[in-house]
């Protein structure tokens, strides 16, 4: 007869709670096809023994053994043929119940990035089904309706600047991509100077101002007292360039309908994902780019979008598309999830900034709510 697969093996494990010990050398085995139940009264150890077995904690002594990968020394591999479900679940607990639904919500928009991203990184059009189908479900607590859209489109003004070992410092091909998107908006070319060397200025480490910026700004911000400082970072957020001058003056709805804070220094954008509203952005992008020719582009490309640079240069011949000051794609990992909560009489609504990471999973970055 063929001996079963051994799937865990429990070796002689101990664990204490200060001097009282909760188990003393526990061992048995389970092989395939095998169930086995922990019987005891309450006290007796079955919890511990189960979070042990799980890796949720670790033993005293003794060793857990499942499907050949030990649970301390090779965690991922171990817990990969582990289903788990704890006796009770102290976050849902803690949860407010829109809270709860937004949770739901978020793994649900990950899971579905997830999904498609790691099936298809190459393209990503107007006609994806990631952005076009609506996550909608309903629970004994309320109804949730999310939406995932592609968040690369806008100027990151974290990439007027580049890291080098020491400092941040200008990044020349971003600077010109600004400059000839603030002009194409009829800004002040003394204004767009200023802009550029607060901005640099906010972020880098050094103390010298440029020749339009300032090493030290107004600002009050929520809670805190008025204080006079630079970042030395990256801006978390587009409102944090309210404590510069430069952008009082400017429209701020202009600058909120057209720049964007990334969690790097990187000028990208997804041309398959484009409206009409954003062929300012594209011709800025291009030196010698009009906005006729990044009109005409963004409404031939279509629903369905292109490949590659090379289809591109090839459905527009006539047009420069070589050396752009950032770097235009074809697929985003940057995203934004709008959800809205209802229940009852009650409504919310949250978005979540979600990034497609290297290691090929989503991770939220930043949550705002309205209405909790």
């Amino acid at each position: 007869m063929k001996e079963k697969k051994l799937l865990v093996s429990v070796n002689n494990i101990s664990r204490s709670y200060g001097k009282i010990p909760a188990i003393e050398n526990i061992t048995f085995d389970i092989h395939r096809g095998e169930v086995l139940g922990l019987l005891g009264p309450n006290g007796a150890g079955k919890s511990t023994a189960m979070q042990i077995i799980s890796g949720v904690i670790s033993a005293n002594s003794g060793s857990v053994n499942i499907c050949g990968s030990d649970i301390q020394d090779f965690p991922k591999l171990a817990k990969k043929n582990i289903g788990f479900l704890s006796e009770q679940l102290p976050l849902y607990n803690d949860l407010t119940i829109d809270e709860y639904l937004f949770y739901t919500a978020k793994l649900r928009g990950i899971k579905k990035i997830d999904i498609e991203l790691n099936f298809n990184t190459n393209k990503l059009s107007r006609s994806n089904p990631l952005l076009n189908n609506d996550l909608y479900f309903e629970t004994e607590q309320g109804k949730v309706l999310a939406k995932i859209i592609d968040s690369s489109n806008c100027f990151n003004i974290n990439s007027l600047v580049l890291r080098n070992k020491k400092n941040y410092i200008e990044n020349k091909k971003s600077i010109e991509a600004f400059r000839k998107l603030m002009r194409m908006h009829s800004v002040d070319n003394n204004l767009i100077e200023e802009m550029i060397d607060q901005v640099i200025d906010w972020i880098d480490i050094d103390s010298e101002p440029r020749a339009f910026g300032l090493e030290d700004y107004y600002y009050t911000g929520p809670l805190h007292s008025p204080q006079e400082y630079t970042g030395k970072r990256l801006f978390f957020s587009v409102n944090e360039l309210k404590s510069l001058p430069s952008f009082r003056k400017a429209s701020w709805q202009l600058v909120k309908s057209n720049i964007c804070t990334k969690n790097n220094t990187e000028l990208a954008l997804n041309i398959n994902t484009l409206d009409l509203d954003d062929s300012l952005l594209l011709s800025s992008f291009y030196p010698n780019m009009s906005i006729t020719d990044a009109e005409n582009i963004i409404d031939s490309i279509g629903q369905d979008g292109v490949e590659n640079i090379d289809e591109l240069k090839l459905l527009f011949p006539s047009i420069d598309l070589n050396l752009p000051y950032g770097l235009v794609g074809f697929s985003s990992t940057n995203f934004d999830l709008l959800t809205k909560v209802s229940q009852d009489n009650f409504y919310a609504s949250s978005t979540s900034k979600i990034v497609y990471g290297n290691s090929k999973n989503s991770y939220i970055i930043s949550r705002t709510y309205n209405g909790i």
